[in-house]
């Protein structure tokens, strides 16, 4: 329908049946030949018309979020180095509509059903963004930056975004998105304006109205705050270069690797590893650095998974933090980058860390990372585990009665799916005891679990007649317990170990 509303919008200008006939022989065949008659249409408009028309097709274009009526009326209305939004300046939906050459309509609800969410139209802008838009992203951070620091922001006690959004409804894109459209921004563009916010507007807005992931997880109001914490956070690169020569600022005081790594900015991390910085990717966060305190930048890393990360940190040399054992009160123990990565169920990572030659897995607290993984039910991570051979599935752990991964596994009742990986490795030693001397199959019994100690038996190194610290043999349990169909499949085993059933 875009097409034909197109080539009508050609055919209005026709005066007699000859033009008719001249234009309609005249008309695009390809869509973005269509695309560019119709732009030659805008571009013969006034000059006031011409530069609405492209700043609305630039905004809708290249917006992150879809922006309805009011929000482009307010966006577009914005004036640098203002401190309030002139409500004379504020253009009406009629005239936003009338000059994009029904590249734009409005629907019955007030939003915004704009033609450039057909892909042919928006992949055209796209192409031509360095010819029609070279400065979109640096207009459009501007505008967010110069909207945010309205005088009427300064003052923020009991200030709340969703009060706020009818009167000001610009200010939820602009607080959510002005950072991607930075980092869009060729260097040498807008630094200086976004310096200024961060040391000026900044520290509200994270305090009162910022909705971002880092905050989904963390106590906002432990965090610093600092300018150079806002670059790390936002992937700021160019920004933090300019702050590395500002006189008494120290990047080794602040926890910005730890967000860097943390946000997930791959080029923030490599500047910060790099000289002039060469941050220590082996240190400690202090119980200053808040909810970072115990972690090292890998842990952080390994904690949102960002594996292009990981191996950054893993690559830059001097990485002595691989195993290092971090305490932090956000664990109720201590772990390892290992121990995180099996935990989030993040096979690629922990691949990524049993690649490492000097990984070591022994070092933990109580838990191997095999037990780890099977008391979270990841049976990915156990079969990864176990395939790569660098963690003994026949170690015993110190708590629980010093019990091994099948022991675990048994006691704990889990689902057979790991019951059975464990089985058909060929580390596993099904007859391990524990500290008790009872092997997994005394557990089971104890336990009442006729499913297990079904496939238990199945196992071709089963041994039934290990007897426990106490001298009690499995069957001997069994019978104690009153547990008389395990009783009888203990029996019949026996009696085909012995060759007394055919």
């Amino acid at each position: 329908f875009l097409l034909a509303h197109l080539h009508l919008e050609s055919l209005a200008d026709t005066i007699n049946p000859w033009t008719l006939w001249v234009t309609l022989e005249k008309l695009p065949k390809d869509i973005w030949d269509t695309y560019d008659k119709t732009l030659k249409r805008v571009d013969h408009y006034g000059d006031c018309q011409k530069e609405l028309a492209y700043h609305i097709f630039g905004w809708i274009a290249f917006a992150v979020e879809p922006l309805n009526v009011t929000e482009l009326q307010h966006a577009l209305a914005i004036q640098p180095n203002t401190e309030k939004l002139d409500p004379i300046n504020v253009t009406g939906e009629d005239i936003l509509t009338s000059v994009c050459a029904r590249l734009v309509i409005i629907d019955s609800k007030g939003s915004f059903l704009n033609t450039l969410l057909d892909y042919t139209i928006q992949e055209y802008f796209t192409h031509w963004q360095c010819k029609l838009f070279p400065n979109i992203h640096e207009e459009i951070t501007c505008t967010c930056l110069t909207y945010m620091s309205f005088d009427i922001f300064n003052s923020l006690e009991g200030f709340n975004g969703w009060n706020f959004e009818k009167k000001y409804p610009f200010l939820k894109y602009s607080s959510r998105n002005w950072t991607y459209h930075a980092r869009a921004c060729g260097p040498g563009t807008v630094e200086q304006e976004i310096l200024t916010f961060l040391l000026t507007q900044a520290e509200a807005f994270a305090q009162q109205y910022l909705d971002d992931v880092l905050y989904d997880s963390i106590d906002r109001e432990e965090m610093p705050h600092t300018a150079a914490w806002f670059s790390a956070y936002y992937g700021l690169v160019h920004v933090m270069a300019i702050l590395m020569d500002q006189p008494g600022v120290n990047l080794q005081n602040e926890t910005v690797l730890y967000i860097a790594v943390y946000t997930g900015y791959p080029n923030m991390v490599d500047m910060l590893l790099s000289p002039p910085c060469n941050m220590d990717v082996n240190q400690v966060a202090p119980e200053s650095a808040g909810p970072f305190y115990g972690w090292t930048p890998l842990i952080a890393a390994v904690f949102k998974g960002h594996e292009e990360i990981i191996k950054k940190l893993l690559e830059s040399g001097g990485m002595k933090a691989l195993n290092k054992l971090s305490n932090s009160p956000y664990w109720s123990r201590a772990v390892t980058a290992l121990s995180v990565a099996v935990q989030h169920n993040n096979t690629g990572v922990v691949k990524l860390l049993l690649s490492q030659p000097n990984i070591d897995t022994s070092i933990r607290f109580n838990n191997t990372p095999l037990i780890d993984a099977m008391l979270f039910n990841h049976d990915e991570i156990v079969r990864v585990l176990l395939e790569w051979g660098k963690d003994d599935p026949n170690a015993l752990v110190t708590w629980d009665d010093g019990r091994n991964a099948l022991h675990v596994t048994v006691g704990c009742d889990y689902t057979g799916n790991i019951l059975w990986i464990l089985l058909n490795s060929d580390q596993m030693d099904v007859n391990k005891t524990d500290l008790k001397g009872q092997t997994a199959l005394h557990i089971a019994t104890y336990l009442n679990n006729l499913e297990f100690v079904e496939v238990l038996l199945k196992h071709k190194d089963i041994d039934i007649m290990i007897k426990d610290n106490d001298s009690k043999s499995i069957y001997d349990i069994a019978v104690e317990m009153g547990y008389n169909k395990i009783a009888a499949l203990l029996a019949e085993h026996r009696g085909k170990a012995l060759g007394l059933h055919e």
